[in-house]
């Protein structure tokens, strides 16, 4: 059976919203938005196999318009099974890390 739906993971610097919840559910191509039950700076992004790469950069552009920052991003399904830390400064930028 092919995996038809991706995991996009975030860890913000501050509790999830839920308007940041309902702004991220209605991006096309996300199939739903889960936050952490245990850590409320944690949400999971559930999406079509077919949605672009970009789609994280979208997601995070859309935490940043509530107000938070993210401090760290994992993926898994299409894409491969990496930590990827934001680095602050002028120009935001990511860097993986093992």
């Amino acid at each position: 059976m092919l995996e038809r739906q991706k995991s996009l993971n975030f860890q913000l610097n501050a509790p999830v919203s839920k308007s940041l919840l309902e702004a991220i559910g209605n991006i096309p191509g996300v199939e739903s938005v889960q936050p952490d039950r245990i850590d409320s700076t944690r949400l999971a992004v559930v999406c079509r196999i077919d949605s672009p790469k970009s789609l994280q950069f979208t997601v995070i552009d859309y935490i940043r318009e509530h107000g938070a920052t993210v401090s760290g991003f994992r993926s898994g399904g299409d894409f491969s099974d990496r930590i990827i830390q934001l680095v602050s400064g002028e120009n935001s930028a990511l860097k993986t890390t093992n």
